[in-house]
């Protein structure tokens, strides 16, 4: 149980990262332009909201579970799970204000609105999946 929790925050992190920059230096790649590739960061942006409910959701359940468990066995385990039950909290809060985490990141870099501007209708599918530029049209 815990190697899937492991994987599922792994493949949710390389998810954030690796959609999250966009490497096209070239003026002439209107990337975010393509309402395919919009409809791909609205996927995807859904996803990301779906997950960002519902990991901090498990973590904290299978947190509660297995303290239960903890509590009705021996006090030695229970020793044991306070610990992880902490770290799966903190787990919890990193990943449901990771992307807010990311455009903090994002904006502390000098100059980064001047270069991700024509990024803008791809980030805003991404972080807000049901805003209306993201709509086809």
């Amino acid at each position: 149980m815990k190697k899937t929790l492991k994987i599922m925050t792994v493949f949710l992190f390389s998810f954030l990262i690796y959609t999250s920059k966009v490497f096209a230096t070239s003026a002439e790649i209107s990337l975010c332009e393509d309402v395919n590739v919009l409809k791909a960061f609205q996927i995807g942006g859904y996803l990301l909201y779906i997950a960002k409910i519902l990991v901090p959701i498990l973590l904290i359940i299978f947190g509660c579970v297995d303290m239960f468990k903890a509590v009705v066995g021996d006090s030695e385990a229970l020793k044991k799970q306070i610990p992880m039950f902490i770290k799966q909290c903190i787990a919890a809060v990193v990943v449901f204000l990771l992307p807010t985490i990311i455009s903090f990141a994002f904006s502390l870099i000098p100059d980064s609105d001047n270069s991700l501007e024509k990024y803008e209708p791809c980030q805003t599918c991404l972080f807000e999946p049901g805003s209306s530029s993201c709509k086809a049209e």
